[in-house]
């Protein structure tokens, strides 16, 4: 939480990741959030709206208030009426900058860089996993821990991938829900029922998933190797989402499917280095490596 102090001496408290908003608060951000990445809601309305929410102010209301009481001034003290005036301008100025400051410093959900929106995809935890029995979770607090199979995170990639292919609505909608069935085992049928801030929150928080496994210092080569140009589809080094569960169960594990997500990546590493060292004890250069593989140079010399 960041803690701002106000005139009157009481703390304000702005959250600055997701994990900090209330279940309300979160619902109503990613409500709002998918129109602010099609650009139909200004960056600055969203944050807006959300610190009114947060803070519970209503400037309104107070508007009123004043209104009220010049009006009442005017008929009793002209010229205190006047002051009065002048005074409401001021502050009403003097809010408004606040609020426009407030609401710029609010960048759990996005932060902006000129015209260009990044969004923010860490989570401590899948913030839907309560509203599901069997939901997968992905907590990263003292350690990483999750409950996500291989099939789960593989089918996952694969629905996430196809979204950058057709930008209609239906189409986004359509793929957001069979997402959302597949993290939390249910049928396609039964994810009418959930409301689509968590269809739309839940890609959020998996696409944050996948980005903590291509920036790991070790996992990252997986996605590095899948997306290296040159990689053979009948390549025994070629270990791609699609393929590689089968790939696994040639090289002798079982049940790869169900596998928890951090063995399964284990095993693309162990079956890597396997391939790796094997290739290089007959003789192959790193280079011819690198290329019959999709991996780098650099990761491969790594593992010789």
């Amino acid at each position: 939480m960041k803690d701002i102090m106000l005139c009157d001496g009481s703390m304000l408290h702005l959250p600055t990741e997701w994990g900090e908003l209330t279940g309300e608060q979160l619902l109503r951000a990613m409500d709002m959030l998918p129109f602010v990445v099609t650009g139909e809601m200004e960056p600055f309305d969203f944050q807006l709206q959300m610190l009114l929410m947060i803070t519970g102010y209503r400037p309104d209301r107070r508007r009123l208030w004043r209104r009220l009481r010049r009006a009442w001034l005017w008929l009793t003290n002209p010229v205190e009426a006047m002051a009065q005036k002048e005074l409401d301008r001021l502050r009403s100025e003097y809010v408004t900058c606040n609020l426009v400051r407030l609401s710029e410093s609010l960048n759990f959900a996005f932060e902006l860089n000129g015209s260009e929106l990044k969004l923010n995809y860490y989570f401590t935890d899948n913030p839907f996993a309560d509203m599901v029995e069997n939901a997968a979770r992905f907590t990263r607090r003292m350690t990483v821990e999750t409950n996500m199979t291989a099939r789960q995170f593989s089918d996952g990639v694969d629905l996430l991938s196809t979204l950058k292919s057709d930008d209609t609505p239906e189409f986004h909608m359509h793929i957001l829900r069979r997402l959302s069935a597949v993290l939390y085992n249910l049928s396609y049928d039964e994810t009418a029922g959930l409301p689509g801030a968590v269809l739309f929150g839940t890609s959020l928080w998996f696409t944050g998933v996948v980005q903590y496994f291509k920036e790991h210092h070790v996992y990252g080569m997986l996605f590095r190797r899948s997306a290296a140009a040159g990689a053979s589809s009948d390549s025994a080094f070629n270990l791609g989402m699609g393929e590689v569960i089968l790939s696994l169960e040639k090289a002798g594990y079982h049940n790869v499917a169900e596998m928890n997500l951090f063995e399964f990546m284990d095993a693309q590493i162990k079956l890597i280095k396997d391939n790796v060292a094997k290739a290089a004890a007959e003789g192959v250069k790193a280079g011819e490596i690198a290329s019959r593989s999709g991996l780098s140079v650099a990761d491969v010399i790594k593992m010789i």
